[in-house]
């Protein structure tokens, strides 16, 4: 089994149990594809740029490629 096959019935099966929402899960898949993504193609001189935005209401980030 793949590892993408393994995540998508993980977070289906979460879904179904109602532990997690749709949101829940692609922010999940789209963290763990960049930080995949990152650690596969490490590059010392580079840094991810990752703004983060927090206040009193609100969370946020925004990433650059």
């Amino acid at each position: 089994m793949t590892p993408y096959a393994l995540a998508t019935s993980t977070a289906l099966a979460r879904m179904e149990e109602r532990r997690h929402y749709l949101a829940d899960v692609l922010c999940g898949a789209a963290i763990g594809m960049v930080i995949g993504y990152e650690i596969v193609n490490h590059d010392a001189m580079r840094a991810l740029p990752i703004h983060l935005t927090l206040g009193p209401q609100r969370l946020g980030f925004s990433l650059r490629f």
